[in-house]
């Protein structure tokens, strides 16, 4: 349809604007700069470029000299239309440098980008305070550089970028309202600061810090400002191990991907919307992580993770997008209802699965769930049956890769599509089926047959499946039938061709279930005559044809067990022993042909036995007691109160004689501790009845002197305990405690000397009496693992104590001791 001219007017001056802006645009360089191509457009996205305005672009590519870009493009602007905008790039080469003393030039243009560029002057270089600067890209700078630009004027910026260089700190921007993305990814940034985050840079853009050194977040108070709501964060390839706290800035979109992230124990960002913290080292997702958050996607793909505990996911009522795939779940069984949205879709591929998750109780009222899970080494047993009936039901739980989900075990299905699996007649048993086995589950008679045939065994498995069993050894290298705990659980045990040349009489006795037993070409010489006393079921089938059984004496009673009804060896006519040539059937062996006396065997062999093996066990009780002789009445003594051997008492019956106390302690003053916590508390606390001690510091009478204390505590003790320390052994005062009590002793024979040996002795440094002593006399060790016991066992029993005269104990420690 054509157009009608409703006012010519009107379309005289839109003629006139459209002519005037084509010649504004076609407007050329009237100088270019040396070393720089100039020329029309420019090659970055349209989105970048601006509208309605004239666009020229200048490319300097330098090597290895200086380049004043002041005065250069400062001659460009001047000769060019004031409405056109430049596209400045410039690449330096080698050692090349620039001189950038002004910026007058960026008030035309919209974009500056700077690749491996050195600035040769040290001045600040400040930006216009207007620019219509969209763009602004430095690549490979140095730090100090960029530390010395000042920007501003950014109004129009949209995109900010600083990328492989060795800036260590983000730079101060200003306010941008246009700009949507700041990118200082590969960098050398390693921190930062409160202050930073919390300025307002843009409305709503993208902050790329991918690629540096962070190590950690700042715990930051919460901002209650709502200008940075939707702002997007990408902190991926740093280093972060603490994600901390950072406040809630209004984060919409978290990137922690390929960081060093172990646990979220702090994670409290409640306006995140988008989540990535996939290719970290998280091994648990605790309950506490999520919680209150509005998600939309949650990326925990390709880490570790190995456990997530109940409802961690079930609070995120806004989840669309779950991506757990690549890690090591064995299972999946989060509750992930009620959505609020439309429809919701879990990533679960490339973890260990061993079923799909089919929990369908927590889906009720759900919107369709979408489940991928395909590359998991899944479990094809009877298990399985539940996958293959959803997956053929329409609605509910969808698994969108259910044609590429295979089985992993067991290993003869390994490759294989799940749905094609057939379980109808028999299903796999997988976890309890022993090593080098195939196990399955026979549904129509409910019994799992095992298959271990071939497999060069040596012994009988331990560990079975539950239920009935059909086990198939056949063709290994088992040498003895020993009982297993499933043998009472067996229906049929074949063990042919094996090396079974022994059969244990509790593991046949085990078999009386058995249906069939097949033992043939195995190395059977004679079975247990125990055989006769299984109560084998009225339809038990054995076989043992083609066992070198031995015609002998002992197996006279097996034929006539064979001949009886009850006999349950189904072979029988076809056994053969080894006589003499030709082979005898077992069931024609008489006594007769082997010369056999039966009346003349041995009756009292058993009693012989009997008496045998209590004669031995004599001999060993006696060896055992003379050999630890002392600790045997230690402990007799000690624990069962039984004093059947010494020390008993001494000549004038120590025990007999009514003393002030059972025992009097002399220590020195290394010793104190160890006396008053262990040894004292030990004996007047736990001990029932308790001693009554004799303690020079609290039981010695005021205004005596020491020597006539010490001859009292000798006189009223029942025994002189002496805790030995070289410090003791160095006394004089208490080596003359010690000589008091040993001449009274020699004298009266009415008191006990027991010596405990605390520190080790340098003996060189010994009086001579003292290392006699010594030499012709015990003591006791304090690290003896029987310490206690033999200390209890030497001293005397302690004697009743008359509580109206018994002594307060003191506190020890503010007193030395007598020595």
């Amino acid at each position: 349809m054509s157009r009608k001219w409703n006012n010519p007017a009107t379309d005289i001056n839109l003629w006139w604007m459209c002519l005037v802006i084509s010649v504004v645009f076609t407007t050329t360089f009237a100088f270019c700069p040396p070393d720089c191509e100039c020329g029309k457009g420019s090659d970055l996205p349209v989105l970048i470029q601006p509208f309605f305005y004239p666009k020229r672009h200048i490319l300097c590519n330098f090597t290895d000299v200086n380049f004043d870009l002041t005065k250069n493009l400062n001659l460009v602007i001047q000769t060019i239309n004031d409405s056109a905008l430049l596209d400045i790039q410039v690449l330096c080469h080698g050692d090349s440098s620039i001189n950038w003393t002004d910026t007058t030039f960026l008030k035309h243009a919209f974009a500056l980008r700077m690749l491996n560029c050195v600035i040769a002057n040290n001045d600040p270089i400040r930006f216009p305070l207007e620019t219509p600067l969209r763009l602004l890209l430095f690549k490979q700078m140095r730090s100090e550089d960029i530390d010395q630009i000042i920007f501003r004027g950014l109004t129009s910026l949209n995109l900010f970028s600083i990328v492989n260089s060795d800036v260590n700190k983000v730079p101060a921007l200003p306010f941008a309202p246009r700009l949507y993305s700041v990118v200082l990814t590969d960098n050398e940034i390693d921190n930062l600061e409160c202050d930073w985050l919390g300025k307002r840079h843009c409305l709503s853009c993208v902050i790329d810090l991918s690629g540096n050194e962070i190590q950690s977040l700042p715990r930051c108070p919460t901002s209650n400002s709502t200008t940075s709501n939707g702002l997007t964060l990408m902190l991926s390839r740093n280093n972060i191990t603490d994600i901390g706290n950072i406040g809630d800035r209004h984060i919409g979109n978290l990137d922690l991907s390929r960081n060093e992230i172990t646990e979220l124990s702090s994670f409290t960002y409640q306006h995140l919307i988008v989540l990535n913290i996939s290719y970290n080292k998280l091994q648990i997702i605790k309950q506490i992580y999520f919680d209150g958050m509005y998600l939309t996607t949650l990326d925990l793909s390709f880490n570790q993770i190995q456990t997530i505990e109940t409802s961690s996911f079930s609070n995120l009522h806004n989840l669309k997008l779950l991506l757990l795939n690549g890690n090591r779940l064995l299972q999946f069984e989060e509750v992930l209802t009620p959505f609020a949205v439309a429809y919701a879709e879990i990533n679960l591929k490339e973890n260990r699965l061993r079923y799909p998750p089919l929990d369908q109780s927590g889906f009720q009222g759900s919107p369709k769930l979408k489940i991928s899970a395909s590359n998991n080494p899944f479990f094809c047993d009877c298990n399985m049956k539940e996958f293959q009936n959803i997956s053929k039901t329409p609605g509910g739980v969808m698994f969108v890769d259910k044609d590429k989900m295979r089985c992993g075990q067991p290993e003869r299905l390994n490759g294989q599509l799940l749905l094609d699996v057939d379980l109808s007649d028999s299903c796999p048993v997988i976890e309890s089926c022993p090593p080098h086995c195939e196990c399955d589950y026979q549904t129509s008679s409910a019994i799992t047959t095992i298959d271990c045939s071939q497999q060069n065994l040596s012994t009988l498995q331990k560990n079975m499946p539950n239920g009935q069993l059909s086990l198939n050894l056949s063709g290994n290298s088992i040498e003895v039938l020993e009982e297993r705990e499933y043998f009472r659980r067996l229906v049929l045990l074949d063990l042919r061709s094996n090396q079974i040349h022994r059969i244990t009489r509790t593991g046949l006795t085990l078999l009386s279930d058995v249906k069939s037993l097949l033992l043939q070409e195995n190395y059977i010489s004679q079975l247990p005559r125990t055989i006769v006393d299984v109560p084998f079921k009225y339809d038990t089938t054995i076989y043992l044809s083609d066992n070198p059984l031995r015609c002998t004496c002992d197996l006279l009673w097996f034929p006539e067990w064979l001949k009886k009804s009850n006999s349950s060896v189904s072979d029988k006519a076809n056994l053969t022993c080894i006589l003499h040539s030709p082979v005898q059937y077992v069931i024609d062996v008489t006594g007769e042909q082997l010369n056999c006396d039966v009346r003349s065997l041995p009756a009292y062999l058993s009693y012989v036995i009997s008496f045998s093996v209590i004669i031995l066990v004599v001999i060993i009780v006696v060896v055992i007691v003379a050999k630890y002789r002392l600790t045997v009445k230690v402990l007799l003594y000690t624990r069962l109160n039984i004093q059947v051997f010494g020390p008993g008492p001494l000549p004038g019956s120590v025990e007999n004689v009514q003393k002030d106390y059972d025992v009097c302690i002399s220590y020195s003053e290394d010793a104190l501790k160890w006396t008053k916590e262990t040894l004292l508390h030990r004996l007047e606390k736990i001990e029932s009845p308790p001693y009554r001690v004799l303690v020079p510091d609290r039981d010695f009478l005021a205004g005596e002197s020491i020597l006539d204390n010490v001859a009292m505590a000798v006189e009223k003790s029942s025994s002189a305990l002496f805790v030995f320390t070289q410090a003791f052994a160095n006394s004089e005062m208490g080596l003359f405690h010690f000589h008091q009590a040993y001449a009274h002793m020699l004298k009266e024979k009415n008191i006990r000397i027991i010596i405990i040996m605390k520190d080790k002795l340098n003996t060189e440094e010994l009086s001579d009496d003292l290392r006699a002593y010594f030499k012709t006399h015990t003591y006791i060790d304090i690290n003896d693992r029987l310490f206690w016991d033999k200390l209890l066992y030497v001293l005397p029993k302690p004697q009743p104590i008359d509580i109206k005269n018994q002594t307060e104990p003191v506190d020890l420690t503010d007193k030395a001791n007598f020595v």
